[in-house]
């Protein structure tokens, strides 16, 4: 008995996209990067989109680059190839992290938390910082016994204060984003993945409004008793002191770099915070919760 054809076509795709990841092509990218990388964990092995049908040319403009044919080399088959007339596209993201001990490890799963299943993400998250968190331990054990070895009377103390505080912010972004599973299914019930992904143009038109800074104090009372968002408070105000001690070159943000001029810029916001965490879960379902996201619809 033959294979529903359907079911053939996935088996197919599924191989196709493990062939991607053959440690011969690994080995090619950590080449061509200039540092051997591996794959975060093995949900960005699955982090492909597949469209088939469906949306206009210009929808599909908006989101697709494709490259000037003199940039690349074709061979035959793909000269008469255009992605803007076929129906089937696939487009694979993944995410790597450079094996390198003692390199900063900026990675988060805010990209992929909003329609993933959560024990199997959580796991999958906590097993790769754990491991790595491991990874740095034994590379500062044995930066102690060298040192050790080369001047007995004196340690290196400065390295093991820095590993510690890497250590601290490490395992607290580790924690911080694996958001509240309750929550987050509320939040794609209520939403969706496409109005979560839009959270921070929300909040940009949140802000602005003119009736926000009035809403705010009645709002940020509320919050304060509000348990799931008890530790992002905590956060907030730690980020607040970098960013008055002028230390907000240390502060990190799941955009990139973090930057706030507090000369210049009004004041630094509990919805500021969770968006620099990535937290777009946390950050729709508190606009939600105390009527905010009303001023988006009245802008």
């Amino acid at each position: 008995m033959t294979k529903p054809a359907k079911q053939t076509e996935r088996q197919l795709l599924h191989n196709e996209i493990e062939d991607i990841f053959d440690p011969k092509t690994m080995r090619i990218v950590s080449e061509v990067a200039g540092v051997p990388l591996t794959i975060i964990m093995p949900t960005e092995i699955g982090h492909t989109n597949i469209q088939t049908a469906g949306g206009t040319v210009d929808d599909l403009m908006r989101e697709l680059d494709v490259e000037p044919r003199a940039n690349c080399v074709c061979v035959d088959e793909q000269n008469g190839y255009d992605p803007l007339r076929e129906s089937a596209r696939i487009t694979t993201i993944t995410s790597y992290c450079a094996a390198i001990p003692g390199l900063y490890d900026d990675s988060y799963i805010s990209n992929v938390r909003p329609y993933c299943n959560l024990p199997e993400l959580y796991t999958e998250w906590s097993n790769y910082r754990l491991e790595k968190m491991k990874q740095e331990i034994e590379n500062i054990q044995a930066t102690i016994i060298q040192h050790v070895s080369r001047d007995r009377d004196s340690f290196p103390l400065d390295e093991v204060y820095h590993f510690a505080e890497q250590q601290i912010s490490y395992l607290k972004r580790t924690a911080r984003q694996m958001v509240d599973q309750t929550l987050c299914a509320e939040v794609r019930r209520h939403f969706g993945v496409r109005e979560i992904n839009a959270t921070s143009e929300k909040w940009v038109v949140v802000r602005a409004h003119q009736r926000f800074k009035d809403l705010l104090p009645g709002v940020m009372a509320q919050t304060l008793v509000w348990r799931p968002v008890c530790l992002y408070l905590s956060d907030w105000e730690e980020t607040k002191y970098m960013i008055r001690s002028g230390n907000v070159s240390f502060v990190y943000s799941q955009q990139g770099t973090f930057s706030w001029d507090q000369y210049r810029f009004e004041e630094y916001l509990f919805g500021d915070e969770l968006l620099r965490q990535g937290l777009k879960e946390v950050l729709l379902a508190w606009l939600h919760r105390f009527d905010l996201l009303n001023l988006e619809k009245d802008s």
